[in-house]
């Protein structure tokens, strides 16, 4: 779809050019940390199965050295979730203030959610897709269905990587009591006996423990504290998902250790 295509594509790149242009305390870019959170995702993913390969290069946090089995299917959601990596702070540069030589982003994080959403451009009906198409010079109605199945599919990797952008600050700011870790897990309450939104609670703990890993290398105090409260919480986290959904992490650990 050339002009609807390009239209969001410019709008994304307008948005990418602003995170280009604003850094951050550590020097970096909002990009280029967002970029960086990114690729340590990854190299930990790609990695699940080999935790020597990282304990060589970063602190690794116990329940994940013994329940990486837990995030091994992330890859399989890799587009909706990388998109919300690399957007996951997108808000920054529409709040930056500065006091004493120190930056500051108030509620970065309920822009970051705003600003994808409009960026990302608006969503269509079936005909509103059909008219935008209809535009095209050359347009080929016979393949219009095809292409709706291919928006459709885009769409749904935006909405997921909003929904991972709206709960990013959630995993930095939970408190450690079990009232609270549930509350995180089940997505404000909402979802008390649904697996997959704690699962996918508990996949924002392992972001939020990337994103410390680009964070805190520089500033040793800054980075124990900060890793001292993702052990402890992505520990009580797990727990709690094993006693609420008792037998679902034994079947997956034997099946992936067997694969």
């Amino acid at each position: 779809m050339t002009s609807g295509k390009s239209k969001n594509t410019n709008k994304h790149n307008l948005l990418i050019s602003r995170m280009m242009t604003v850094k951050g305390n550590d020097g970096n870019t909002i990009w280029e940390h967002c970029l960086k959170v990114k690729n340590i995702l990854l190299e930990v993913l790609q990695n699940l199965k080999s935790i020597h390969n990282l304990k060589s290069k970063y602190p690794v946090p116990t329940w994940l050295e013994e329940h990486w089995y837990l995030f091994h299917d992330m890859k399989r959601n890799w587009k909706a979730i990388r998109t919300g990596v690399k957007f996951h702070d997108c808000g920054k540069p529409f709040c930056i203030t500065e006091s004493g030589g120190v930056k500051h982003f108030p509620e970065h994080w309920k822009l970051s959610a705003e600003k994808f959403k409009e960026y990302a451009g608006e969503e269509l009906n079936f005909d509103e897709f059909q008219k935008l198409c209809e535009r095209e010079p050359n347009f080929d109605m016979s393949s219009i269905y095809e292409r709706w199945e291919r928006y459709k599919c885009k769409l749904s990797v935006q909405k997921q990587a909003e929904s991972y952008i709206r709960r990013d600050l959630e995993a930095h700011i939970v408190k450690l009591d079990d009232e609270s870790i549930k509350n995180f897990l089940s997505e404000d309450g909402k979802y008390p006996d649904h697996y997959e939104v704690w699962k996918t609670s508990l996949e924002l703990i392992l972001i939020c423990y990337c994103a410390i890993l680009s964070n805190c290398r520089n500033d040793s105090k800054k980075s124990d504290k900060a890793f001292l409260r993702i052990e402890t919480l992505g520990t009580r986290a797990i727990e709690l998902m094993n006693e609420r959904f008792p037998n679902r992490f034994d079947s997956l650990k034997v099946s992936l250790e067997n694969s």
